[in-house]
């Protein structure tokens, strides 16, 4: 008999959670409406820089935090084949007020495998990130220089599997802060 902790193990495939503990108090659902860069439902998102400088382009991180008093549940996305497919809209916007939806060239075309929820459980006060280059974006390759800001938004939905009910299952969605950059010559 599987236990619902292995059934999540499994379903967690290759996605990497990393925990870092961050003090700070739980938060009450009532927080709706959410404004950007606000928590709701327990739930933070926040996009920083982490490579000022880089030749290669402005590389970014997307942190999930859990804010509330409890573990919870997230669906990142999907598993599509050896693809991750994820929850998490990236938005880059320019001096005149133009936005682009980022698209991760990455994304399939085509399922040609298994598809599996990617489930993230994320432990009181610990964050969930990943790493944001915008090279790997249609568009993001496509910027021409000048100043942007960039944005991210979650939307979490129910994970349909009864063996991972380990903690509740967050659902709704969380806008993260604005981040102002520049892309040089």
């Amino acid at each position: 008999m599987n236990s619902p902790i292995a059934s999540l193990a499994k379903i967690l495939l290759a996605s990497v959670t990393s925990c870092v503990l961050l003090g700070g108090s739980s938060l009450s659902p009532a927080q709706n409406p959410q404004r950007s860069g606000q928590p709701n439902n327990g739930l933070g998102l926040r996009i920083n820089r982490i490579d000022e400088g880089n030749p290669g382009g402005p590389k970014f991180a997307v942190e999930l935090t859990n804010k509330a008093g409890t573990d919870l549940v997230l669906n990142l996305g999907e598993v599509v084949g050896d693809k991750q497919v994820l929850n998490v809209v990236l938005t880059v916007s320019d001096e005149r007020g133009k936005s682009y939806k980022l698209i991760d060239s990455r994304e399939p075309f085509v399922i040609s495998g298994s598809v599996y929820p990617l489930v993230v459980p994320l432990c009181v006060s610990c964050t969930f990130s990943f790493p944001v280059d915008l090279r790997r974006y249609r568009d993001g390759a496509m910027l021409n220089p000048g100043f942007y800001s960039i944005e991210a938004r979650f939307v979490g939905t129910l994970v349909n599997d009864r063996s991972i009910e380990v903690a509740p299952n967050w659902t709704g969605v969380v806008a993260s802060n604005r981040l102002r950059f520049q892309i040089s010559q």
